[in-house]
C-alpha cells in the first residue's frame, strides 16, 4: 500500500483528489501567448474603427468644401449676370453679338465670367449669357467696359 509524505497510508479518495488536482491544473491554466493574440486583435480592431471614422470625417469635409466651392461659383456667375444687365441698361453693345469678360470677386476667390450679348428679332431685345470663362477666353476677350 502506498503512503503519503507523513507515512500515512493513502486511500482511494486521496488518489482521486490528487488526480483531479493535476487534471484541473492542466485544464484551467491558459496556454501562454493567448494574451498577446487578444491584445493584437483588439489593437487591430481599434485601428480599423479609427480608420473608418477618419475616412468618414474626411469625406464629409471634402463634400462640404465642394458644396461651398460650387455655391461660390454659382454666386459669381449670378453676380456677373447682374453686372452684364446693368451694363446693358447704360446703352447698346458696340457689336452684335458682343462678348466680354466680367471679373467678379467672391468672399475667398475671384472668378472670370464670360458674358455674351446677342440681339433677337428686335434691335432692343437682347439675350445675355453668362458662364465661367476658360483660360483662352480670358486671354482673347476684352474686359467689360464701364458703360456702352
Amino acid at each position: 500500500m502506498a503512503t503519503d509524505a507523513h507515512g500515512r497510508p493513502r486511500t482511494a479518495t486521496d488518489e482521486l483528489m490528487t488526480t483531479c488536482a493535476r487534471h484541473a491544473d492542466r485544464t484551467t491554466r491558459p496556454q501562454r501567448g493567448f494574451v498577446l493574440v487578444y491584445v493584437s486583435v483588439l489593437g487591430l480592431l481599434m485601428m480599423l474603427i479609427w480608420g473608418l471614422a477618419w475616412r468618414g470625417t474626411q469625406d464629409a469635409i471634402r463634400i462640404e468644401r465642394g458644396d461651398v466651392w460650387r455655391t461660390t461659383r454659382e454666386e459669381s456667375v449670378t453676380q456677373a449676370g447682374a453686372v452684364a444687365l446693368e451694363l446693358l441698361s447704360t446703352g447698346l453693345p458696340p457689336s452684335d453679338p458682343y462678348e466680354c469678360i466680367v471679373s467678379v470677386s467672391g468672399a475667398t476667390d475671384g472668378f472670370d465670367v464670360y458674358v455674351s450679348y446677342s440681339s433677337i428679332f428686335y434691335p432692343h431685345t437682347w439675350t445675355v449669357d453668362a458662364r465661367l470663362a476658360t483660360d483662352a477666353e480670358v486671354l482673347t476677350l476684352p474686359a467689360a467696359p464701364a458703360s456702352f
